[in-house]
């Protein structure tokens, strides 16, 4: 079983172009990814999770959402030291709270996956 997984809505193009942008820069091919509904995300979010609109990320059994999945994600990936500091410092309302506004417009954009790899779980 995978150690890291990002959960992501497969509908959302915002959401899509955020997956691929993470396998390029996760040369070490750590993150693997799944669509929130699938069997990898019923499997292992608990409950109260299972209404959640945001992406998650899933590491080690800890399960974190919208700005704080973000920043745990830069965080495996060890890059983007200034915005993981940003993230840290400002209270996660706020980021949650421009996180929540750049999802409004999620399902505008559209963008299919299409790369055939591996760390794509059902």
């Amino acid at each position: 079983m995978p150690k890291e997984i990002i959960f992501y809505d497969s509908f959302c193009g915002i959401c899509h172009f955020f997956v691929k942008w993470v396998m390029s820069l996760d040369s070490e091919k750590r993150i693997f990814f799944a669509p929130i509904g699938g069997v990898h995300y019923k499997n292992l979010i608990s409950m109260e999770f299972q209404n959640i609109d945001s992406v998650l990320f899933y590491q080690n059994g800890k399960i974190s959402m919208k700005s704080a999945a973000v920043l745990e994600v830069l965080r495996v990936l060890k890059r983007f030291a200034f915005i993981r500091m940003i993230l840290i410092i400002t209270p996660q309302f706020i980021s949650d709270f421009f996180y929540d506004r750049i999802a409004l417009n999620r399902r505008k954009k559209t963008c299919e996956i299409v790369i055939l790899d591996d760390r794509f779980l059902k």
